[in-house]
């Protein structure tokens, strides 16, 4: 009976969500006016109609600033692909736009905004920076909380003195606010010199928002795991309006659901506390194949010719390595020299076996950047790198000259540099920039220590956004009796993606919220559209997921999934799920319960969140309700009146 009496409520909560504009609760002008007497002058701003934003925004996108400063324009609405202000990405539909944005630059403003949603029954989203594939931050009719302008603690420093509520002491950690960008968090570690976070590459990224509650995924994974496993303490504003302190032993469910249950769904991270590492030096390295398009002009050379490249790491010129170049991006299929780093990717770089210090990127083709097969970060010097990977890779690779940071041979090309640290690394854009360059203003006006990955996955068009799918290829399949085959699929040319495994598999796969596959995994498949153009539902990729490594052992990376719901939808239906189960797996049940006991009206409410138990999104993108007459009728029934 009792069962039957939280699922009825439950079907109610479900029936009665947010957003209902003809509810007798929903805020009239006078509420409205109240609620922004309450915040203050300049806090709470009406968005404008969505012509009047997208050129706001595409204003913002022509500074040639990149997503460094989009979160600024029009109130907090810009997209980083800035006509997904329209819904579906397409300027010929209706507006992908909140109705109100509330300028959050305290805690009190975000309790105030929180309360009045729950009083009125308004949607709340949740935006940090934008850098969100999916569009979840933003949804139509809410109230959006604007994270952009709130306090960046991590200009505190570093605490090595940081104690939780269970005690625990650590012995560094950064508190860093809820809408501050990795530049912001970048500059506190570079100025303080001893200190490294897991963390995304790019500038513009939340550290705190989307990409750290959605799993953390970045280029030191390997060695420092995920950001979810890195983050000890949240300050969060609860769906109830109240604020609370949230670690392992404080809320330990909602703790739990925040590292990887996804952003925007759980209430509003004011700051979170992470661990921090000490810096290490750190090598940079490029694997490259000639036989990659943009190569394709060497092809009048002889064969033996010697060329001389810049090294992308130290500047030099470097007559590095002879040539031969195989024709044409078609080739791949039956190149023989790319199998040779299909070979290397299953051996010797195995993200499942290789020593945790590299990390990076891998691309099937060779077409990372346009030429490179390996994009990688190596937690060490040049020398321990040589001894620990190149000097087996080269003969692997066929790579016989050996110059100045750099080599080749036939078909293969390296070059690499060593840095004191990462931030060393990264900083080599705002050392070099010339003044009025975007890179001069990213460093010198915003005060970044870096303009990495500022034009990264920004346009005025859709790009990425609710387009892309993100798939976990697990360490069981590379290097598997299928993993040459599956190299040489032509849909599959163009993958690339992150390498994890290493540190991040050895997380139990119950400890936080992310999907269970995600610590089995060894890279990532990006995989567009573009790539599978005779089907909108990337039917042909998804047969070649189905064969290699299908729905019931792996999963996508939510990190970087768009929910593409042409795409997800059928994707998920071959193996009898919704998209939810697809994204959390076994987590699902769990994280739907935490949801319904701290937001049972689901006042939280995003593109990909979860909803509480009975109301979670079915495989065809429709909530699962009965109608409020229907279980109202059912508790009546259930409890007697």
């Amino acid at each position: 009976m009792l069962f039957l009496v939280v699922l009825a409520l439950q079907i109610v909560a479900a029936a009665t969500a947010c957003g209902n504009t003809s509810s007798s609760t929903w805020p009239s002008t006078t509420d409205w006016e109240s609620l922004s007497d309450s915040l203050g002058a300049g806090i709470l701003l009406k968005i404008a109609d969505v012509a009047t934003v997208y050129d706001e925004c595409a204003a913002g996108y022509n500074t040639g600033y990149g997503s460094t400063v989009l979160n600024k324009y029009a109130n907090g609405t810009c997209s980083f692909g800035v006509v997904c202000v329209y819904d579906g990405c397409d300027n010929s539909s209706d507006a992908y736009l909140p109705m109100y944005s509330v300028n959050a630059t305290t805690v009190a403003h975000v309790e105030t905004a929180v309360q009045f949603a729950n009083t009125h029954g308004v949607c709340v989203s949740v935006k940090s920076t934008g850098a969100d594939y999916s569009l979840a931050n933003m949804k139509p009719n809410s109230l959006l909380i604007w994270m952009s302008n709130f306090p960046k603690y991590s200009v505190d420093g570093v605490d090595e003195s940081f104690t939780d509520s269970c005690g625990t002491a650590y012995d560094a950690v950064l508190r860093i606010g809820g809408g501050e960008a990795f530049g912001n968090v970048f500059a506190a570690l570079a100025d303080d010199g001893r200190y490294m976070l897991s963390s995304g590459a790019a500038v513009p990224v939340g550290a705190s928002g989307g990409w750290l509650q959605g799993g953390g995924l970045g280029p030191f994974d390997r060695s420092l795991g995920l950001g979810i496993d890195n983050v000890v303490q949240y300050e969060v504003v609860l769906p109830s309006g109240t604020s609370a302190t949230v670690d392992a032993c404080s809320e330990t469910d909602l703790f739990w659901a925040l590292r990887g249950g996804g952003g925007g769904n759980w209430g509003v991270v004011v700051a979170q506390t992470s661990k921090v590492h000490a810096i290490s030096s750190l090598t940079r390295v490029y694997i490259g194949w000639f036989g990659a398009p943009i190569f394709a002009g060497y092809a009048a050379y002889p064969e033996g010719t010697a060329l001389a490249f810049e090294n992308k790491f130290t500047g030099a010129t470097d007559v590095g390595w002879n040539v031969s170049y195989e024709s044409g991006p078609g080739s791949g299929s039956s190149s023989t020299t790319v199998s040779l780093w299909h070979e290397a990717m299953a051996g010797l770089m195995n993200p499942g076996t290789m020593d945790n210090r590299l990390d990076g990127y891998y691309s099937i083709g060779c077409n990372w950047l346009n030429f490179i097969c390996a994009d990688l970060y190596f937690r060490g010097t040049a020398a321990e790198f040589e001894a620990t990977f190149l000097a087996d890779l080269r003969p692997l690779l066929n790579m016989t000259y050996v110059g100045n940071n750099s080599g080749g041979g036939n078909s293969f090309f390296y070059m690499y540099g060593e840095f004191s640290s990462y931030y060393d690394y990264a900083s080599s854009d705002c050392t070099s920039a010339v003044s009025g360059s975007a890179e001069d203003y990213i460093c010198n006006t915003l005060g970044y220590p870096s303009a990495n990955g500022y034009t990264t996955d920004v346009s005025l068009d859709q790009g990425s956004f609710r387009s892309q799918l993100s798939w976990i290829v697990p360490a069981s399949v590379v290097g598997g009796s299928q993993w040459t085959e599956l190299c040489l699929e032509d849909k599959f040319w163009y993958a690339s993606g992150h390498i994890i495994g290493g540190a991040t598999n050895d997380v139990e796969t119950d400890a936080t919220a992310v999907n269970p596959y995600m610590r089995s995994g060894a890279m990532e498949f990006l995989l567009l559209p573009v790539m599978d153009p005779d089907s909108t539902s990337m039917a042909n990729i998804r047969s070649l997921i189905d064969k290699y490594f299908p729905g019931n052992i792996t999963s996508p990376v939510f990190n970087h999934d768009a929910l593409n719901l042409d795409v997800i939808t059928p994707l998920a239906d071959t193996y009898g799920l919704t998209w939810a189960e697809l994204y959390w797996g076994s987590n699902l049940e769990r994280l739907q319960e935490i949801k319904y006991a701290y937001d049972p009206d689901g006042i939280f409410s995003c593109r990909d969140c979860v909803n509480g138990t009975g109301q979670q999104e079915t495989s065809s993108s429709r909530t699962t309700t009965f109608g409020t007459c229907t279980a109202l009728g059912l508790l009546y029934f259930l409890v007697g009146v």
